[in-house]
Order: structure tokens, then sequence, then C-alpha cells
């Protein structure tokens, strides 16, 4: 028999992510686009920016993080209103802005 306390009761903690604007999107291919086109990132982009999501700077730090080094074509999705090209274009430069 499995007893619930007090403790179990709690609500999780929020996470930026809680408070993101695609939080509840029903379809994942907005975002995450079978083809990366350039209309698919930008029609991305224009969701984030029209929504006003609180968490876009969240959101791209969390996926410079996650992909470190990563080269594009092993970068996926829009994060932080930044398509995979970007991420890598940004990681690339904070790596030459750490060097100088």
């Amino acid at each position: 028999m499995t007893t619930t306390t007090a403790a179990d009761a709690r609500p999780r903690s929020l996470t930026w992510r809680d408070s993101a604007a695609c939080q509840g999107i029903e379809d994942p291919e907005l975002f995450f686009p079978e083809a990366e086109t350039a209309t698919a990132i930008q029609e991305a982009r224009r969701f984030c920016v029209q929504a006003g999501c609180p968490v876009i700077t969240e959101c791209l730090l969390a996926a410079l993080e996650r992909e470190g080094s990563a080269i594009p074509k092993f970068r996926y999705g829009v994060w932080g209103a930044a398509g995979p090209t970007d991420r890598y274009r940004l990681y690339l430069q904070a790596r030459k802005d750490k060097a100088a």
C-alpha cells in the first residue's frame, strides 16, 4: 500500500519552460519542422516574437548549453527564436569573444 504525504502533494517547481509561449502547442512541427527550411524557421520565430514569449532568452541559452560545440547538422529545431545555424553562429561568436 502506498501512503501519500503532504510532501507528495506539493506542486513541482516552476521552470522557464512553464512560462514559455509554446506551452500547450498541439503540433510540435512548428518548432521542429521535418524540413528545416528558412520559411519554416521564420514561421517559428514569428510565433515566439508575436506571442511575446517571456522566456526567449532562457530558451536560447538552454539550447546553446545543451548543444555545446555541435555543428548545425546536429542541432535541431527552433529554440529561443533561433534556428540551428543561428545558434551555431552564436556559439562561434561567443567562443571567439572568450578567446579575445
